[in-house]
């Protein structure tokens, strides 16, 4: 096993390079497969970033399109992005996605919520769809959208990308750059830390964030987590507290495309540190806590996609403190975008090639 040094300002960031583990092409010819979630034992929702829906059964390995009258903007990053089952989904059926919603001449990250109804054996629609949540105010610019979204029993987290504006990641009257919690019909949660203040967005939980694309509840401790990209280098994983600035722009780890240092440092009181940080940037998209013992060497982890570096990174955190990261399948130019665990211990990625992975 080889291992490496990234000496960063003071500070030492390692990571130990693992033997790799066995991954299987299941399926391929996909519209970049941006968002996955089982609804049964066998069979996943994916998302795919051209705007449509699947429903791809990983025992047949066949998929299976969904009827749908979504209309999302495919423009630049944005598309249709993530996508969650609610936490009655056998009674209810209800789904919710993630996507770039155009308004005008300018553009912004949506939320909608539907049925995913079996109308005949095999043969799936989304009934019902309502948009129940857009993020303010739109933007001409086609990047960062963000975004991710975690359902629970009576909340909606959603994660939204500042937009490559960056001092909308500081600016509490909007909603970009920032970590939302929303009530199930899409409304601000009243336990929200501004949820009385008129001056400020009452859906903010917390903000200073860049352009998350990894977001999850950790079911054992109930913590929720968050990984955003940096610019060039920065990448992050933070734990998500109520009310706390994430410092995006005033404080990174990365710095200009072109060279130059970003905003006043790595640290300033009364911003968050992130648990874990990469410089050189990963470009981390997917996130996954992986707690089966069947892979034995990713239990008790959170798994993640590397897409310029081109691997799935594992990170293990204990305590809220950072323990070791490990990385595989590099040099196979698998642009990972999405990270899914089954239900029995299995563990699926896809890549924006199109296609959909089992690692074993």
């Amino acid at each position: 096993m080889k291992h490496f040094l990234f000496i960063v300002a003071s500070t030492v960031i390692s990571f130990s390079q693992a033997a790799e583990l066995k991954y299987e092409k299941l399926a391929e010819d996909f519209g970049q497969p941006w968002g996955m979630v089982f609804i049964d034992k066998q069979k996943m929702l994916i998302t795919e970033k051209v705007g449509t829906f699947q429903v791809f059964d990983v025992v047949k390995k066949k998929a299976y399109p969904v009827k749908s009258s979504l209309k999302v903007a495919a423009y630049g990053q944005g598309g249709l992005l993530d996508v969650a089952i609610d936490s009655d989904f056998d009674k209810s059926k209800n789904v919710y996605f993630t996507y770039a919603k155009q308004i005008g001449d300018l553009y912004t990250t949506a939320l909608s919520k539907a049925q995913l109804v079996e109308s005949a054996p095999l043969v799936f629609e989304l009934q019902n769809i309502q948009e129940i949540f857009v993020a303010l105010p739109a933007q001409e610019e086609g990047v960062h959208f963000g975004s991710r979204i975690v359902v629970t029993d009576s909340e909606i987290w959603m994660a939204v990308g500042e937009r490559n504006f960056r001092d909308l990641a500081q600016d509490l009257t909007t909603h970009m750059g920032k970590i939302l919690k929303l009530d199930k019909l899409g409304k601000p949660h009243p336990t929200n830390p501004f949820f009385n203040e008129a001056s400020k967005r009452p859906e903010i939980w917390s903000y200073g964030h860049r352009n998350p694309q990894g977001l999850l509840m950790n079911l054992k401790t109930q913590e929720l987590w968050v990984h955003e990209h940096g610019p060039r280098g920065g990448d992050e994983i933070n734990l998500v507290k109520k009310g706390a600035n994430y410092g995006w722009p005033i404080v990174t780890y990365g710095r200009e495309y072109h060279g130059p240092k970003i905003g006043e440092g790595s640290e300033k009181a009364g911003i968050e540190k992130p648990v874990h940080y990469y410089v050189p940037s990963i470009a981390p998209s997917g996130f996954a806590h992986y707690t089966s013992s069947k892979i034995p060497e990713l239990q008790d982890s959170f798994l993640i996609g590397s897409l310029v570096m081109t691997h799935l990174n594992q990170v293990k955190i204990k305590d809220q403190k950072f323990v070791l990261e490990k990385r595989y399948f590099e040099n196979q130019g698998l642009r990972i975008r999405e990270v899914e665990a089954g239900p029995e211990g299995q563990l699926y990625f896809s890549t924006d090639s199109g296609a959909i992975y089992e690692v074993k």
